[in-house]
């Protein structure tokens, strides 16, 4: 997380905070880093925008599947998955 916070205009806080919230829901600790560096380009260094996209992201993999409110929420934060 460290590297990845040097690398991203994110904070190393903001980034463990996000990884948190994707382990919360269940997500492999494997798969925490490639999803971070992922929503971190995303977000384009917006940190409410990672923290939002990473909620999402967390929510829509627990449920196994993209709901209505989860979709929402991303592209309110710049991402449509669709």
């Amino acid at each position: 997380m460290k590297a990845l916070g040097a690398a991203s205009p994110l904070q190393t806080s903001d980034i463990a905070k996000a990884g948190q919230t994707l382990m919360g829901f269940g997500i492999d600790v494997n798969k925490v880093m490639p999803i971070l560096k992922q929503l971190s380009d995303i977000s384009m260094g917006d940190t409410q925008r990672c923290q939002s996209l990473s909620l999402a992201f967390a929510q829509t993999s627990a449920q196994g599947r993209l709901m209505g409110q989860d979709l929402n929420q991303m592209i309110n934060a710049g991402f449509n998955p669709l």
